[in-house]
């Protein structure tokens, strides 16, 4: 005898009178109560061991209320997370465009006339100007200073100036990377840009192994098909410019589905892609 039997049994055999069942049937009582499922008149009556029986009593019903709950409060942290994710990101992009505004009046300024004493500046001294600027004034946002730093980079590197470009995009990579919650979309962005520089300056063998590297992130992010269809599209050139031609052709076709998966059937970069295909399919 377990549990409640046993107390049962205790009370109808103990030696007081005044503390056994008063009658048979209240014995009996007992007895259909624990049959039932529900709590004995010969145990003490606390929540704990109403609480056990009711559980007992009802497993179905309790398991599935117990399993919404979960649900609801999984749910819920989900949703709190992600509203607290998307206000951080409004905050972060609301303190990226001050700092860009502020840091793009500043670079003009430095270009009038009245303030570089009448010398003229240059498209890439203005560029250097405004990196030492970022680094001395963003140091304490390495999110904004990484993106300030990518901007400069690719305007390096669309003036044909690759080394400041690759110079500038491998500090914005290494502060991406060092910085807390920082995401792999745009790490991985950063990396596919530095292998379009190698691929620039010939060094297709360097252009490949970045590139390889940033497909194999991109391939684990969901949601969000750029990285993807970027890097790609930079990798299929880099194996194509070795004379790959052959290799080169799946991930082309890869880069073309990725971007229209990113912006529609018309997608202008999966043009630019077919274009680079057609040049292929004409050197083969």
């Amino acid at each position: 005898l377990a549990g409640d039997l046993d107390t049962i049994c205790l009370v109808a055999l103990r030696k007081e009178p005044a503390r056994r069942y008063a009658s048979a049937a209240q014995l009996s009582e007992d007895v259909q109560r624990h049959l039932a499922g529900r709590p004995v008149s010969a145990r003490p009556d606390t929540i704990r061991y109403r609480m056990g029986k009711f559980v007992r009593r009802n497993r179905a019903g309790v398991a599935i209320t117990a399993a919404l709950v979960v649900v609801v409060a999984t749910l819920t942290l989900f949703y709190a997370n992600r509203l607290e994710r998307e206000r951080d990101l409004a905050r972060l992009g609301e303190r990226k465009a001050a700092a860009v505004s502020t840091f793009l009046s500043g670079l003009f300024a430095s270009a009038d006339p009245y303030q570089s004493r009448g010398e003229t500046l240059t498209a890439r001294e203005m560029l250097d100007t405004g990196r030492e600027r970022v680094r001395t004034e963003l140091a304490g946002q390495p999110r904004v200073l990484a993106e300030l730093l990518t901007t400069i980079g690719l305007a390096y590197k669309n003036l044909g100036l690759y080394d400041e470009a690759r110079s500038a995009l491998s500090e914005a990579l290494e502060v991406r990377r060092s910085a807390q919650h920082e995401g792999d979309r745009d790490v991985v962005l950063a990396m596919a840009e530095l292998a379009a520089i190698d691929t620039e300056t010939g060094d297709y063998a360097a252009s490949e192994a970045r590139a390889r590297e940033a497909v194999e992130r991109a391939r684990e992010l969901e949601g969000d098909p750029v990285p993807l269809a970027t890097s790609v599209g930079f990798l299929a050139v880099a194996i194509s410019m070795q004379g790959r031609f052959d290799e080169s052709l799946p991930y082309y076709r890869e880069a073309i589905d990725a971007w229209r998966s990113a912006e529609g059937p018309r997608s202008p970069q999966a043009s630019v892609v077919m274009n680079n295909l057609a040049l292929l399919l004409h050197e083969a």
